[in-house]
């Protein structure tokens, strides 16, 4: 059964802006250069779709603010809503409006766009403002006591709710600052329209000592509405003296942690999300603190708690490390399980994220388990839920997939399957685990996957042409061996044919023949794929395994001259252990003193040695002027054909005489 929507009968409108302060005017665009700066996006929101609006401004590199138009389509061209924030743009002019204002033809990123913003990591300081109308407003207000426990870092205050939803990455501290009187009355503000909202935040600082210039996170909260029409804001602007974050509080507004929380999700970048509906009411997805974030789940004196963000939202912003994210490769299925993003750390991803190929698109797979409790609770039941996202859509990326948002329909449970046949996307919910659910995912027509045998994942390798054998693909005609350096990059592929298998396919390789060069103690990835008899892949083995090769010893022994002897220069012999992996090796003489050096090149090792017993006569010219005066250190180092590394002896000290 649907559940009944408490929001729909509230007495007000919820205003929520990414809002950049409107001052100064068209005049810079003479003051020579191009028009360029940040971007800033207000969402003027309200019940009655009629009265929603979205606008713009573009805060210029000299601080002057000016009001700006851009249409959908050059939002869309320049990466999506998400794409603008803290990025810095030159606005390529287009027809002006028919008030004089700016039209923007084209926005062209004057630095890379920056999706994954993590302003809001580390800490974050706001300071709460409580403000009231000089006349006007309400007598009966909330003491500046009961702010510092609806915000406090105990469960579940506001700075509890940022520490648990971000798992400590953003923690918030606040100072909260008792009731101050505005310099004007409430109707002075009323008359000043929008604009009241700047006025706010000069006169309400003011009142307390603060500034309005540099980097500052504010609540402003008064004692009544704010507007003609009954909003609530919050929002952000950047580039001029760094990141401003405003959340503006009618009085309705403190008696709910949930409205804290939203307007400071705003402030963080993170717009609305939506239900599948399409329609544009933002306020119709309760699993979202950035849609409908005033449900059903309330604690006294706290109102009602605010449920996490969607886990894209979290990710744009930094709050979502990236490898709590799996992302699903094209023609590719997997089963996985995912956790609730607030279980504890199990090893298990938060997310699964589907890139839809040839769009920005992506579907969000990602868990809520109410029986966890805490900031879980606002949840109907445990359930996965499924969010399609569109980065370009102007005001609600994320919108909730399912029929009803508030009842089953949005709640994918073990033994249902949500398919979208244009996307080629298929997600199946498999079965509960303690923190979360498996789930099969689906995009394009999956290719099979076969196992790989040997060498094993994270094995160490002897052989300089190793044995590779994997298990065989139905249907496959040849197959490619593909291996790797991963630090320097060299690859190298092997087509091998299926007469090498049976059952299992096993090939050794000439890598020496083919010009391939190991790098001793360095990780390498092999990996294979199959392909039919025309040339499509069809399958591909289930992981890229790590090996590292071990081709030459770690060290080499020198037996002779041992250690502070006296060696006539005409009887120097060195003696040493070698070793049979090695081809050739180099002895390097020096005195203490560095005054005199040798240095015999590679060497055979088939002249020198017999197995492991290597035995090198030095000529004495190589030392032209006779023994040196000074004692003598002798080095041994070898190599190998084939392998990049070394083998070295420790340095022995002796004394050449004549």
């Amino acid at each position: 059964m649907p559940k009944s929507r408490t929001t729909a009968l509230l007495p007000f409108t919820l205003l929520s802006a990414l809002l950049i302060l409107i001052t100064g005017s068209l005049s810079a665009q003479g003051a020579g250069g191009p028009l360029a700066g940040f971007i800033g996006v207000r969402y003027w929101d309200a019940p009655d779709p009629a009265l929603h609006k979205t606008s713009y401004t573009l805060t210029t590199f000299s601080g002057e603010t000016l009001p700006l138009e851009i249409p959908d389509d050059v939002i869309h061209a320049a990466g999506g809503l998400m794409a603008l924030r803290s990025t810095p743009f030159e606005v390529v002019l287009g027809v002006p409006t028919r008030s004089g204002g700016v039209t923007a033809a084209a926005l062209v990123p004057t630095t890379a766009p920056r999706w994954f913003n993590a302003d809001p990591t580390g800490t974050q300081h706001w300071d709460i403002l409580l403000c009231k109308f000089s006349s006007g407003g309400t007598s009966t207000l909330p003491t500046k006591a009961d702010v510092e426990t609806m915000t406090s870092g105990t469960f579940p205050g506001l700075a509890s709710y940022w520490s648990t939803v971000s798992r400590g990455a953003s923690t918030m501290t606040r100072t909260v600052y008792g009731w101050k009187t505005l310099a004007n009355s409430q109707a002075y503000y009323h008359g000043l329209g929008d604009y009241a909202a700047n006025a706010y935040v000069n006169d309400c600082a003011a009142a307390h000592g603060k500034s309005t210039s540099g980097a500052y996170n504010y609540v402003i909260a008064l004692n009544g509405q704010m507007f003609n029409y009954d909003y609530a804001l919050g929002g952000y602007s950047t580039g001029y003296g760094g990141t401003q974050r405003v959340a503006w509080l009618p009085l309705w507004a403190l008696k709910d942690q949930t409205y804290f929380a939203h307007e400071m999700g705003h402030g963080y970048g993170m717009p609305h999300s939506n239900n599948s509906d399409g329609d544009t009411d933002s306020y119709d997805n309760p699993w979202d603190v950035m849609s409908d974030a005033f449900y059903n789940y309330s604690i006294s004196p706290y109102g009602y708690l605010a449920t996490p963000s969607n886990l894209w939202y979290l990710r744009q912003i930094g709050l979502l490390p990236a490898g709590e994210v799996y992302t699903l490769p094209n023609n590719r299925a997997e089963t996985l399980v995912i956790d609730d993003w607030l279980a504890s750390e199990s090893g298990s991803y938060s997310a699964i994220f589907i890139p839809i190929p040839g769009t920005s698109r992506l579907y969000v797979v990602e868990v809520h388990k109410k029986s966890l409790g805490g900031f879980n609770s606002d949840y109907d039941t445990d359930a996965v839920v499924i969010y399609d996202i569109n980065p370009n859509r102007t005001t609600q990326p994320a919108w909730l997939v399912g029929s009803d948002s508030y009842g089953p329909g949005a709640q994918w449970v073990p033994g249902e399957t949500y398919t979208n046949s244009a996307d080629d996307v298929t997600i199946s919910v498999l079965g509960a685990t303690p923190n979360g659910y498996q789930v099969r995912v689906e995009l394009g027509t999956p290719i099979n996957v076969f196992d790989l045998i040997s060498p094993a994942n994270d094995s160490t390798i002897a052989e300089f042409n190793p044995t590779f054998s994997w298990n065989a693909e139905a249907g496959a005609a040849s197959y490619k061996l593909k291996l790797k350096n991963t630090v320097s990059g060299a690859k190298i592929k092997i087509t091998v044919g299926s007469a090498a298998c049976s059952g299992t396919c096993s090939v050794t390789p000439d890598l020496s023949g083919l010009g391939w060069t190991w790098q001793e103690g360095t990780l390498h990835k092999w990996s294979v794929k199959a392909y039919n008899g025309n040339g499509l892949m069809i399958a591909k083995g289930s992981s890229k395994h790590r090996i590292t090769p071990d081709l030459i010893p770690s060290s080499l022994t020198l037996n002779n001259p041992i250690q502070n002897a006296t060696v006539n220069v005409n009887e120097l012999t060195v003696q040493f252990t070698g070793d049979t992996r090695l081809t050739e090796y180099k002895f390097k003489f020096k005195t203490v003193d560095g005054s005199v050096s040798a240095t015999i090149s590679w060497t055979p090792a088939g002249s020198i040695c017999s197995g492991t017993s290597c035995t090198l006569d030095v000529s004495p010219s190589l030392f032209p002027g006779g023994a040196p005066s000074n004692p003598m250190t002798v080095k041994i180092e070898g190599r190998r054909a084939g392998v990049g590394g070394k083998a070295k002896s420790v340095k022995q000290t002796f004394t050449l005489v004549d």
